[in-house]
């Protein structure tokens, strides 16, 4: 699936479609982007949803810049997530490898 957003001057990005609250781009190469997901309760154009923090590292598909100092973006579905605290992240990343390698 393939997703499209918008990359403001101060960090935030909002995604289309999407309403989340205090969504950052935390990295960004010309082919991959990662953006941080507070957490909590969004709204999407299906209605309200809940979901953990998380840190999305995607692959990028297109980037260019705007003329109103924004940036447009495409990407698909997140190659990996992650919770933003080292200790989740470090415990969920030990039990994905085990699923692995069982």
């Amino acid at each position: 699936m393939k997703l499209t957003g918008t990359i403001y001057p101060d960090g935030r990005v909002k995604l289309d479609g999407c309403e989340p609250e205090a969504t950052v781009l935390v990295g960004i190469t010309r082919s991959v982007i990662a953006i941080k997901h507070p957490g909590g309760a969004y709204w999407t154009n299906g209605g309200k949803n809940y979901a953990t923090a998380r840190i999305a590292v995607s692959s990028l598909d297109s980037l260019k810049k705007c003329s109103d100092g924004t940036y447009r973006f495409q990407f698909d579905d997140p190659l990996v997530w992650f919770h933003p605290t080292p200790i989740k992240a470090q415990a969920a990343a030990v039990q994905d490898l085990e699923r692995m390698f069982p």
